[in-house]
């Protein structure tokens, strides 16, 4: 059966701006034309005019902080030109810029918003365009470049406190049902302020593929920001614009294809950016070359940018969704055996950046369920989710609805009095809800066999279960870390005297400590037999209660005592 492994990488948004002691500097704000507004996340470039005056090599870039002030360093003195950019505004580009060795140049910038896509007037010719439109698509790719840009040079913005939550699921067939589901969270104390997770550079992609099968064992890569600007990519696929008013309400699409000679796998898709501001909002793609019977609805990428107020562009959330595929004989009638490939679940990966102070900037979820016991609605459960103000009893058929829920890794329960009086819940599970969409959550609740499990795990369930909760008759408190004590009467056989068996019997004694609650639990006890509990007392047992337990029963008792 070939296996599948997953690779995905994920673009964390960092900025940062700098001057260094005794250099050359150029430095300033960059505001908007007219309301003096500062512009954080400008890309200002520094270009070397000695051997190109009219465009010059890029040997610098910075983004403008949440002030709109940048610091660029120069390599040496000499003749350069600075550009900004930035998404929604006109492109700005200073004249040309004598700059002696240790000097500090201030320049200010104010930059022109626009309303309509700036016109081209000349396409970029390593662009390859497909359609009419070529000028159009050569200013979309302008805009969504300066985004990306911006994403792969900006550095770590240590005031932005960042949770990262990734995540694997298996998804089941025909609906793309979460199955299984792991998670694991990160903070900027791991190390996400760098980019933990790259894709493959440009180049390789482009020699390889975005996807093999070596050996059976496949393998999927996605670009990240480096890739798509990457030459390679671009002389690998054709854009063109896309419209998509039904799924995609205003945006406007840059899609892109392989071109035709493309041999390699390879991926398809659209660059989504906001159509009226022009900003990067998502990248959407799907694998190309994939065999028929791996193919599904749900197999494809997405990747989901924001702008955060400092100027800094992040990613929001990513999913990367692949086929599962397995191999199964076939044999006809009096043929030979054949292996056949089917397509036998989902995998799927992914993640979501939560940054402290930016909850109001997600599209929250919605959060669905159902909890059942024997097949029937466990009636008079309550839900909930922990350390939020959601909760909710579940209706006569046993269902849930949580509303306006924030994206992110939560954690719910469901308790029920059947299962609360045994200290356990009818149904817990964590998982991780991503922007703007709706979880479905079945729960099924169990009957005495994971009672017992849950009470004593790796026991006998079959033996009966005693959960006792110690309370000093006086206070009315629980009684914590207090040793209790049940005794038994055990009969063996040791011999036989003619027609007579030789039975001996002895005391056997289970010591168990109440916990912080005054609760503790004796687990596999032996059933139909008199079980007395109480203190121990130099060797022997001061008695409080004597219980008698059927097989398989699982029984709870509140005991008042004075304390030991």
């Amino acid at each position: 059966m070939p296996s599948l492994t997953r690779r995905f990488c994920s673009i964390l948004a960092i900025i940062g701006a700098s001057s260094v002691a005794d250099a050359q500097v150029i430095r300033g704000v960059v505001t908007e034309a007219g309301s003096g507004a500062p512009l954080a996340g400008s890309l200002v470039t520094l270009r070397s005019v000695e051997t190109a005056p009219d465009t010059g090599a890029a040997i610098r870039n910075v983004i403008t902080n949440q002030l709109g002030e940048y610091a660029i360093t120069a390599p040496r003195g000499g003749r350069y030109r600075l550009t900004v950019r930035r998404i929604g505004v006109r492109a700005w580009r200073s004249d040309f810029l004598n700059v002696g060795s240790g000097e500090t140049v201030v320049l200010d910038v104010a930059m022109d918003p626009f309303t309509t896509l700036p016109r081209v007037t000349v396409a970029d010719r390593a662009l390859c365009t497909t359609g009419r439109d070529g000028l159009r698509v050569a200013a979309l790719w302008r805009e969504a470049e300066t985004a990306l840009n911006v994403i792969v040079i900006s550095g770590q913005d240590s005031t932005l406190r960042r949770r990262l939550v990734r995540f694997s699921r298996s998804l089941g067939l025909p609906m793309g049902e979460v199955s299984e589901e792991s998670h694991h969270s990160y903070d900027e104390n791991d190390g996400i302020g760098q980019p933990n997770f790259r894709s493959l550079r440009g180049d390789s992609l482009s020699r390889i593929g975005y996807w093999e099968d070596a050996a059976n064992h496949m393998t999927f890569y996605a670009p990240d920001a480096t890739a798509l600007l990457s030459r390679a990519f671009l002389r690998d696929h054709c854009f063109s614009v896309a419209q998509n008013e039904r799924d995609r309400p205003g945006h406007v699409g840059l899609a892109f294809a392989p071109v035709r000679s493309r041999i390699m796998p390879d991926i398809r898709g659209t660059l989504w950016l906001d159509a009226t501001t022009y900003e990067l909002r998502l990248v959407e793609f799907r694998w190309t070359q994939l065999p028929w019977e791996l193919e599904h609805d749900h197999v494809g990428g997405e990747v989901h940018f924001m702008r955060v107020p400092n100027g800094a562009w992040i990613v929001k959330n990513w999913t990367l969704t692949m086929p599962k595929p397995s191999l199964i004989e076939q044999r006809s009638a009096g043929g030979p055996r054949r292996e056949r490939l089917v397509l036998s679940g989902l995998g799927q990966e992914g993640g979501m950046i939560l940054v402290n102070g930016l909850e109001a900037f997600n599209k929250p979820g919605t959060v669905t369920g159902s909890i059942v016991r024997a097949g029937k609605p466990l009636t008079g459960t309550r839900v909930r989710l922990v350390g939020s103000p959601f909760q909710a009893v579940v209706d006569s058929a046993g269902r849930f609805r949580f509303d306006s829920v924030p994206p992110g890794l939560h954690a719910i329960v469901a308790e029920h009095p059947d299962f609360t009086i045994f200290g356990i819940r009818a149904a817990e599970q964590e998982f991780v809800l991503q922007e703007g969409a709706t979880r479905h959550l079945a729960f099924v609740a169990g009957g005495e066999k994971e009672i017992a499990d849950a009470m004593c795990p790796g026991r006998n369930w079959r033996l009966p279960t005693l959960r006792v909760t110690l309370i000093d008759e006086q206070s009315r408190r629980p009684l914590a870390n207090t040793r209790l004590r049940m005794r038994w009467l055990d009969v063996e056989v040791t011999g036989r005297q003619g027609a007579l068996l030789v039975r001996e019997t002895r005391d056997t004694d289970r010591d168990v400590t109440t916990d912080a609650g005054g609760n503790a639990v004796f687990c596999s006890i032996p059933a139909a037999r008199s079980l007395t509990v109480g203190y121990p007392i130099d060797g022997g047992l001061y008695p409080l209660h004597t219980f008698k337990l059927g097989p398989q029963e699982n029984a709870v008792a509140t005991l008042r005592a004075s304390p030991p």
